[in-house]
Formats: structure tokens, sequence, C-alpha cells
């Protein structure tokens, strides 16, 4: 896998968990052909999933922090796999 598609990755994922970047935005802006590695994969399904939960996260803080952490979960497994910063 390309590191600077991984660095792209996780920086889309870090931006939306601090509510710098709506969900959708990342979504459009997503490395392509990143599909073909699996964290890279699996990180895309989770901001998928995030993007649709958007109103359950308004009305539950819980799912909020639970959601935002997984992001964030993502980011620092792709920065381990990746070596980048």
């Amino acid at each position: 896998m390309d590191h600077d598609k991984a660095r792209a990755a996780a920086a889309l994922l870090e931006q939306v968990a601090r509510g710098e970047l709506e969900a959708s935005a990342a979504l459009n802006g997503w490395p392509q052909d990143a599909e073909s590695d699996e964290l890279l994969n699996a990180s895309w399904h989770d901001l998928s999933h995030f993007a649709v939960d958007d109103d359950i996260r308004k009305k539950d803080p819980l799912y909020q922090a639970y959601q935002v952490s997984g992001l964030l979960k993502r980011v620092k497994q792709i920065k381990e796999k990746y070596g980048v910063l």
C-alpha cells in the first residue's frame, strides 16, 4: 500500500473525529484503490457507518463517543502499520 494513501486516509479519519470535516466529504476524498488494503477497507466501512449514523450520534452522546473512538482507533492502526505521522 502506498504510504501517501495511508497518510491521506488517516488524516481524513482524524478530521472527521475532531469535527473538522463531514464524513460524507471524507468519503468523497477517500484515496482511490484503498479497498485493496484490508485495514483501509475496514476504515472506509467504519467511516461509512459514521456518515449514516449522524442522527443517532446527535441523540446519544455515548454512541457519539463510541464512534469517534472507533475512528481514532483506526487512525492509530493505520499510523502503526504504515509508519505515517
